[in-house]
Formats: C-alpha cells, structure tokens, sequence
C-alpha cells in the first residue's frame, strides 16, 4: 500500500490557476487543477529561482513567470525555451474531496 500525505482539498484550487502548496518534509509545491486531472510539481523554476505559482497554465504546461519558458504538467519535464532541466513531480490522487501525495 502506497503512503498518502494530505494535499490540500480540491475546494482550494481554482481550475486552471497555479497555487503553491507547503506540506511538511516536502519542498514548497505548485497545485493546478486542469478539469478533473490535478498536478503537483516542485514550485522552483529549474533554470532560475522564480516561483512556477507565480505562473500561469497554457496548452497542459505551467509557464514560469520569470523566463516564460516551460514545463509539461503531467511529466515535469521542460517543453519551452530556456528551461532544459525538468522540475519535480509528484503523484496525486483524489479522494472525495480531499487531494493526497503518494508515494
């Protein structure tokens, strides 16, 4: 059985809009909401210091507010110039209305 660490709950995210999350023992974390599909990645641009939350959500990429460069939702891997290194993700479930971490 996978271990779940709460997330935050779907009522907190607004379809389509980046939200950093903090959970604890975790590096800070950007939550976005696309439909019924959730993603959470680390919320630290891989090529500055620039909060991807700070960002917004275009084609199933989070773009970064600082460089406009880009990162597919799903993989965490970098889809748009100048970001070469991809950025963490994390798997997430719902249940109910809650979201959880697995791992």
């Amino acid at each position: 059985m996978s271990e779940r660490v709460f997330l935050c709950s779907v009522d907190a995210l607004t379809n389509g809009e980046p939200k950093k999350i903090e959970v604890a023992e975790y590096e800070p974390l950007v939550v976005v909401a696309v439909g019924d599909r959730y993603f959470a990645l680390s919320d630290e641009c891989s090529h500055g210091q620039a909060s991807l939350s700070e960002g917004w959500v275009e084609d199933d990429l989070i773009i970064c507010p600082m460089h406009s460069g880009g990162f597919a939702l799903a993989t965490g891997e970098p889809e748009l110039l100048p970001c070469m290194d991809p950025v963490k993700r994390y798997d997430v479930v719902r249940d109910g209305n809650a979201l959880y971490l697995t791992s």
